[in-house]
């Protein structure tokens, strides 16, 4: 204990003991010397030069502390910044983040795809098919309405669903309601015969509420209404 306390002490006074020895000979020197003269200029020397080097290390050392309390400050921004990632990234694994789907009519004009978009799986996922063209009758809320059930839509992969109707007619509109764990979205489908029971699509979807738009695709081949658009 004693021995750490005198190095410390001789690590702080040791500059100042050699600035007012220094001091003292310079004053004294070449007159004759005796005590009081060596203390009256050793003594406030001594003390002035403690004085200054002490402020000096009092300095460095809050410098020092304020750059590891800084260092300390973005360390913890940084994790705090990892964990509230790692937190998002597990919600979204939970809920499908940002992740959509739409669906499409397969060449055989019956089986429909939903294919998966985005970066996670989409859990819980349903849809209602709204046929717009099935006449106006008492039980068009049935007719027109068919139900599918998906589940889990995992990340880059797609569902085969079957219809209860192949495809007829020179267009056909559909209005797809999605429903999963991260909210609900909403898919325009329209279609038009193009010779050769094929069909080419025009489709969009919509994040439900903000009414983001989430994709948009146009077949090539898809004949387009005089104004340009794909009639929606």
């Amino acid at each position: 204990m004693w021995t750490k306390t005198g190095k410390q002490l001789l690590k702080e006074f040791w500059i100042p003991g050699l600035i007012a020895a220094a001091w003292t000979t310079y004053v004294v020197w070449g007159a004759a010397i005796t005590v009081e003269k060596v203390l009256a200029a050793l003594g406030p020397s001594f003390f002035l030069a403690s004085w200054l080097t002490g402020q000096v290390f009092r300095v460095r050392k809050q410098a020092g502390v304020e750059s590891g309390l800084q260092s300390l400050e973005r360390r913890l921004s940084g994790l705090v910044e990892k964990i509230e990632g790692d937190t998002r990234e597990l919600l979204n694994h939970m809920t499908g983040g940002d992740s959509f789907c739409y669906m499409s009519v397969m060449a055989d004009n019956r089986n429909w795809m939903v294919v998966h978009m985005g970066d996670h799986h989409l859990q819980n996922l349903s849809a209602r098919v709204c046929d717009l063209d099935v006449p106006d009758t008492p039980n068009w809320m049935q007719a027109a309405n068919t139900h599918v059930t998906v589940g889990t839509l995992f990340k880059g992969m797609c569902s085969i669903n079957s219809l209860t109707k192949s495809l007829t007619g020179q267009h056909r509109r559909f209005n797809i309601f999605y429903s999963a764990s991260n909210g609900t979205f909403t898919q325009e489908l329209r279609l038009k015969d193009v010779g050769g029971d094929r069909w080419a699509m025009a489709t969009r979807v919509f994040r439900d509420g903000p009414g983001e738009l989430l994709y948009e695709r146009i077949d090539p081949n898809f004949p387009l209404e005089a104004d340009g658009t794909p009639g929606y």
